[in-house]
């Protein structure tokens, strides 16, 4: 079955902010940026603390709270940024263009506006469901992003299960 849907810029960034997510990675560097702020700012409060000077005590240690608290609604906020940007730059030409995903017995026939190709069975790794996408991953690390409200949920699903690939749900996930 032959599936057409247009891809926007917040396709491009959901697949993106999903996949950077879901490496280890980015949960360490959220704890660790979290962890030395808080802790440079609770060592100047401490120094403070020395120095008798309450009112930068009690600054330093509001802020330090307040860091703790706030700082992985920041770390999303300025990662979201960063793959906006990433995706302005890099995916601007093929948003609104149209492109075709058809499955052809073990292969892939995929086509938009830059071409057509045909990936072997073998070179997808798995696909994922999130509420607004299926994601489609190749074994190159890079992916298909599918809108679901473009194509028919029960028939793109039927044909991915054909292709007998690994299969996430993430219905839930959200940014």
């Amino acid at each position: 079955m032959k599936f057409e849907y247009t891809l926007q810029e917040e396709d491009y960034l959901s697949f993106q902010l999903y996949t950077a997510q879901q490496q280890p990675r980015f949960y360490l560097r959220q704890k660790n940026g979290r962890f030395f702020l808080a802790l440079i700012f609770a060592t100047m409060g401490i120094y403070f603390g020395y120095s008798k000077e309450w009112g930068m005590v009690t600054y330093f240690s509001l802020v330090t709270i307040v860091i703790f608290l706030f700082y992985p609604r920041y770390f999303r906020w300025r990662q979201k940024m960063h793959y906006l940007r990433f995706v302005r730059q890099h995916y601007r030409s093929a948003f609104n263009a149209v492109e075709t995903f058809e499955r052809s017995g073990k292969t892939v026939k995929l086509s938009n506006q830059t071409g057509a190709g045909t990936l072997p069975q073998d070179e997808l790794e798995s696909w994922v469901e999130t509420g607004q996408h299926f994601y489609v991953i190749l074994k190159s690390s890079s992916g298909l992003v599918i809108p679901k409200a473009q194509v028919d949920e029960d028939a793109f699903r039927k044909e991915m299960m054909a292709l007998n690939l690994s299969h996430t749900e993430d219905l839930n996930w959200e940014w």
